[in-house]
């Protein structure tokens, strides 16, 4: 679940991010194009007023310039108010306001076309100001180019595609400010309209700046509709370039115009001069636009890679709370069950111990039979929740492989011998004896195997051989086969059996039981001992298991410890029992069941016990009475295992007492925690009779208290 829910939040954050620089990033340029729109329809309504009042500061600013005509008034308020319109999302309103003004201008370039008066100059009222005015009232002919431009790209854009808006609307506000700036520049310099020719009506000097007004504010909307500076650049250069080129082409004429220069070759060159540098600094603009382009884009990229690697170290965060929260669970759930379990197998053999008729000892070999197929499947399930946590860890230690295939397969004689089969083991003679490994796990790895293929069959023979597959001076390869000769796998399921909780026949009709572990358990182990396993098999013929571990030579220190230590155990012999006295032993156990079971055990071995239920009275107990021996608990109330350890070191002074951590908990790192904490040595429960023995053996003291001796730990 974190991964779907850390790319929902991630999704979500981005939208977030990106709506929140959209509205940074375009606010300023909705606000220059309303400015832009506003001051245009202010400028136009002031003229007006001057016409109504006679104003002539108003209506043409000075004497000798050329005034402002109603018309063009009203197009400059009709233009800002389309402006505003689009910025507001007022479609039908910026249809009407571009008509009117596309139909006022259209008719008064056809006048000055057709040589004609159509009667539009005046609709608003007769003209009363002549200077630099061709016929009373009468639109510039220059303005009217701009004022069609105008109400053309801000009607098309409103139905074009988005892709197309902003060019169209970025181009034409470029073309109008660039002739509206050459039209008051070339005013200010003392020439006349910069694009005027014989004696048409000259453009006054406030319609220019209301047209560079507009031009700004389309172009100002142009930016703000372009989804990014990448397609921005398609028609910012093209726009700079006709802006400039406009501009300075005005300005050559108005100054032409002023100075009486002829049209000849130098004035021609200096006219392609004009061009091309307009062009020049389109390319300029090209080339920085796209610079700042690339920026943005490694801008963005690292923004977008320092948000994944937020939201990937919160997604790790959350997986790893998540592994911590599963382990406790995990060591919690061991603690509550295998702790009743104690008591349920260790009572049902104290039970087993005693003078019964054969019936109820069958009765209670029955019960022992489900208890231990019950903490099977406790183990099998925690087993796969650690390989599933990653808190599984291999034991690497020197062991014999011919021992450990000839423990793993006597388990199965008697089940092979009731049932009528034969059951082969063999080592080929030239894999090496002595290894390093975790011995624990491929027992683990073999059992599972050898018991399925044990109970899949019915006649015939189940047998296991170990090959040699490649050698090195550091590592080696063993392939492990088991074959059988029992129901076989379907062809369509044979992959299928590797997944947790999932069986060849799964129907409730099957003879076999089980929770379909092993085989998952088996094959996760198999890849954490660096091999793989895989399985051939036919119906009704029978199926071969086989899988591959990697192994280390073991050292020649080691091969002789190995040797000695497989001398003193031979195969198949019991703990030896060569010390007989009565021990002193403490048992801190906080459960009522466990003190029972544990305490009765110890009796029944000559030992003396005493019970106490937390840590402090088990810290009391020590520094009251010498023992030879302590049983600790490690989860208790009051005190744990953990302080009562501690203390009862911090007072000792020369003699030190042997404390045996007695625990349910099981997990990966549990054992190590315990001998950190001081204690010597480990015992997990449900406890087994043959290691309380082993440990009780292991740390019996001697009739004069030596010093202890070292855990006898495996070769690692």
């Amino acid at each position: 679940m974190l991964l779907p829910l850390a790319a929902d939040r991630k999704r979500k954050t981005d939208k977030f991010m990106l709506d929140a620089r959209r509205v940074t990033s375009t606010s300023w340029l909705r606000r220059t194009g309303a400015l832009c729109g506003a001051l245009a329809g202010t400028l136009g309504l002031l003229v007006l007023a001057g016409w109504v009042f006679h104003s002539e500061l108003l209506i043409q600013i000075a004497p000798h310039l050329a005034p402002m005509q109603r018309n063009t008034a009203i197009s400059l308020v009709l233009s800002g108010t389309a402006l505003l319109a689009v910025l507001m999302g007022r479609s039908r309103l910026v249809l009407i306001c571009c008509g009117i003004v596309g139909a006022v201008a259209g008719l008064s370039l056809l006048e000055y076309l057709l040589g004609m008066n159509l009667g539009i100059d005046e609709l608003l009222g007769a003209g009363y100001i002549n200077t630099q005015v061709s016929d009373a009232g009468r639109m510039s002919p220059t303005a009217a180019v701009c004022f069609l431009v105008l109400a053309t790209v801000l009607a098309l854009g409103q139905s074009v595609p988005l892709n197309r808006r902003s060019p169209l609307l970025g181009i034409g506000g470029l073309v109008v400010a660039g002739i509206g700036a050459a039209c008051w520049i070339s005013v200010f310099s003392g020439s006349s309209d910069a694009f005027a020719w014989g004696h048409v009506t000259r453009m006054a000097v406030h319609t220019a700046v209301g047209l560079f007004l507009l031009g700004s504010g389309v172009t100002a909307l142009a930016w703000d509709l372009s989804e990014s500076v990448v397609g921005a650049s398609i028609w910012v250069p093209v726009g700079c370039t006709l802006f400039v080129a406009a501009a300075r082409l005005g300005i050559w004429r108005a100054l032409s115009f002023r100075n009486h220069i002829k049209v000849d070759l130098f004035s021609r060159l200096t006219l392609l001069s004009v061009l091309l540098s307009a062009v020049l600094l389109g390319v300029i603009v090209h080339l920085a636009l796209k610079a700042y382009s690339q920026r943005e884009v490694l801008r963005r990229v690292n923004r977008r890679l320092e948000q994944e690697i937020a939201e990937r170290r919160l997604a790790e965060e959350a997986a790893q709370a998540a592994n911590r929260a599963k382990s406790v669970f995990l060591a919690n759930m061991s603690h509550e069950i295998r702790t009743p379990m104690t008591g349920v197998l260790g009572m049902i053999d104290l039970v087993r111990l005693s003078a019964l008729p054969a019936e109820e000892k069958e009765y209670l070999e029955l019960a022992r039979s489900s208890a231990d197929s019950l903490l099977s499947l406790l183990n099998d399930i925690l087993d796969l929740s650690k390989i599933e946590a990653g808190r599984l860890d291999l034991a690497p230690m020197a062991f014999s492989i011919r021992r450990s295939v000839a423990e793993a397969v006597r388990m199965f004689e008697v089940t092979t011998h009731k049932k009528g089969l034969e059951l082969i083991a063999q080592v080929d003679s030239n894999v090496p004896d002595m290894l390093v490994g975790d011995p624990l796990r491929l027992r683990q790895v073999l059992v599972n195997l050898v018991g399925n293929a044990v109970k899949f069959t019915e006649r015939g023979s189940v047998s296991v051989r170990v090959g040699l597959e490649t050698k090195s001076s550091s590592e080696v390869i063993v392939c492990v086969q088991v074959t059988d000769t029992g129901v076989g796998i379907a062809a369509e399921k044979q992959q299928m059996i590797f997944d947790p909780f999932r069986q060849a026949d799964g129907s409730t009709a099957r003879r076999h039981g089980g929770t379909g572990l092993g085989l998952t358990i088996s094959a996760r182990l198999v890849e954490l001992m660096g091999g793989h396993i895989r399985v051939e098999s036919e119906l009704g013929k029978g199926s071969a298991f086989c899988f591959t571990i990697r192994l280390v030579p073991a050292s020649v220190e080691a091969r002789v410890q190995l040797a000695h230590d497989l001398r003193a155990a031979p195969l198949g012999a019991g703990a030896a029992h060569s010390r007989k006295r009565s021990l002193r032993i403490l048992v801190a156990e906080d459960n009522p069941v466990s003190q029972k079971l544990v305490g009765e055990l110890l009796k029944k071995e000559g030992h003396d016990v005493a019970l106490v239920g937390n840590g402090g009275e088990a810290v009391a107990a020590v520094q009251a009475n010498p023992f030879d021996l302590v049983l600790m608990d490690v989860q208790m109330p009051a005190m744990d295992g953990y302080e009562a350890t501690a203390a009862i070191r911090r007072a000792e002074n020369v003699r030190r007492t042997p404390i045996v951590a007695m625990t349910a908990h099981s997990m990966k790192g549990d054992e190590e925690k315990c001998i950190e904490a001081g204690m010597d040595d480990y015992l997990s429960k449900p406890i087994d009779f043959a290691n309380l023995r082993a440990i009780l053996e292991r740390w019996a003291p001697s009739e004069s208290f030596p010093e202890r001796p070292a855990r006898l730990d495996a070769v690692r």
